[in-house]
């Protein structure tokens, strides 16, 4: 059963992901929530969201933004002392 419930949430992952060649919209929001979820398991507060997109904005480009915010998260004492 459980491996069921794996296979499911990997097609399900598998299908919210662009296919070759396909250009996906790039939205701020979500990139923010899912960086906290998979850092610090919980959701942004809406200060840090509001940095976090002032911190993206003022990158070179947004991936870049997100790479950037992605590895201040690792550096955090939340996430160091959760994992």
């Amino acid at each position: 059963k459980q491996l069921a419930e794996l296979e499911k949430r990997e097609q399900k992952l598998a299908a919210s992901l662009p296919k070759p060649g396909e250009v996906k919209e790039f939205n701020p929001d979500e990139a923010i929530s899912e960086v906290f979820l998979r850092t610090v398991s919980r959701p942004p507060t809406d200060e840090e969201v509001r940095k976090a997109k002032e911190d993206i904005g003022a990158a070179k480009d947004p991936i870049d933004g997100v790479r950037d915010l992605l590895w201040a998260m690792l550096n955090t004492r939340e996430f160091l002392v959760n994992h």
